[in-house]
């Protein structure tokens, strides 16, 4: 099954040409909308588009995408989703696929509780389907600097939009996303096997703990070890010791394993980062 694409913008100075948050009645999208959004605001079957913005009203946001989308208000409803700090406003418009998304801060004396966008953008990728891609365009350093900063996002490519380009959309190259969604989300989980088994491989559980196999199955040892190779063979690329075998295929660590297969429709051993072609398990010397 194709995966769309998301594609999730910050809105003034992004979108817009001049800042709009205390003088949005200066402006419309007629006379405040970049040139050149059109390449990238994409709403169809193939390619979602969402905001993460610090303004505070969504259906003017809305309405700089309307015309680049050729949408209109009358085939559309909207649901609210309120959050910690922020609320998602999902537009539905008759005939597409999937909701627009538009993420709106809260305010608390005058200022934004929010100071960058990783909640938001975790709270959108979480309201939309799995994507092949994921992309952030924001016109502030420190945003995308906080979101390449955190690992959990690092499946978003960031781009900056300079804001002294004022007329033209005309993002920089970009850094580009480290592992994709669904790795993350597997690496998630195998942290979480890890603490459900104790914080460390090396204490002692009973006889033969110490072990890598015996009566009972695998070690935890051995498996919170082979755990340890896995997060690092997803991360890095770098090969797993053939030891690690058994364990990954013992017990719940199969469970995981063959879960992530059959939600997402690829093996672990195919999820590397693509710096070679060697295999996953590397035998030893």
């Amino acid at each position: 099954m194709t995966r769309p694409t998301a594609t999730i913008l910050d809105f003034d100075e992004t979108i817009t040409i001049r800042h709009t948050a205390r003088n949005k009645s200066l402006y419309t999208p007629a006379n405040n909308t970049k040139t050149g959004l059109e390449k990238v605001a994409l709403h169809d079957d193939d390619h979602i588009v969402a905001i993460a913005t610090f303004h505070y009203d969504p259906d003017y946001v809305l309405s700089y995408l309307l015309p680049l989308l050729q949408l209109d208000l009358a085939d559309m409803h909207k649901e609210v989703v309120p959050l910690t700090h922020h609320t998602i406003y999902k537009y539905h418009f008759q005939g597409k696929k999937y909701p627009i998304l538009i993420s709106i801060a809260e305010y608390k004396n005058g200022e934004p509780i929010l100071k960058d966008k990783n909640i938001p953008l975790r709270d959108i990728t979480g309201n939309l389907p799995l994507c092949s891609e994921y992309s952030f365009y924001d016109d502030s350093p420190q945003n995308l600097k906080k979101v390449t900063d955190a690992e959990d996002l690092s499946y978003f490519s960031t781009y900056l939009v300079p804001n002294w380009i004022k007329e033209i959309f005309s993002p920089l190259a970009p850094r580009k996303a480290k592992l994709s969604y669904d790795v993350i989300l597997l690496i998630k989980n195998l942290e979480n096997y890890k603490i459900q088994r104790g914080a460390s491989p090396h204490e002692y559980r009973g006889w033969g703990s110490f072990f890598s196999f015996n009566f009972l199955g695998y070690s935890k040892h051995a498996k919170i070890r082979a755990v340890d190779g896995l997060i690092n063979y997803l991360k890095t690329g770098e090969q797993i010791d053939i030891g690690h075998q058994g364990p990954l295929s013992d017990g719940n660590l199969a469970i995981i394993l063959d879960d992530f297969s059959k939600s997402y429709g690829r093996n672990w051993y195919d999820l590397r980062p693509q710096i070679d072609q060697q295999p996953a398990f590397i035998l030893r010397e």
